[in-house]
């Protein structure tokens, strides 16, 4: 079966110094077929902003700033309202996944039928 999956990531605050260097691995997997990016009114917008539309796999993303500071549970909430996939997976920004995680995920749902 051929699952899709919508990486959802909420931040504030935390381009410099986590996303930027977790981003491209995840935009290199072939089971995220999009990367919603939830920023809750911090100062990474323009960043986050400049880094995916220069992304060579641009189309992967999505950013989204709220318009003002909701909360790390209401940004979960919302972001993942954005997600258009079949599967959602959800990850705060200063959170990561081994390049074998989503593998090990779709592998683990053909063996048990989900």
């Amino acid at each position: 079966m051929d699952y899709s999956i919508s990486l959802v990531i909420t931040t504030y605050n935390r381009f410099d110094t986590f996303l930027v260097h977790t981003l491209d691995k995840y935009a290199n997997n072939k089971y995220i077929k999009e990367i919603i990016i939830s920023d809750d009114c911090s100062n990474d917008y323009d960043k986050l902003n400049i880094y995916c539309t220069n992304h060579p796999k641009k189309e992967l993303f999505k950013i989204y700033k709220q318009p003002s500071n909701i909360g790390a549970l209401r940004n979960k909430i919302v972001a993942c309202t954005y997600a258009t996939c079949e599967w959602i997976c959800l990850m705060d920004s200063d959170n990561f996944c081994d390049v074998n995680y989503f593998e090990n995920l779709i592998n683990y749902w053909n063996q048990n039928g989900i």
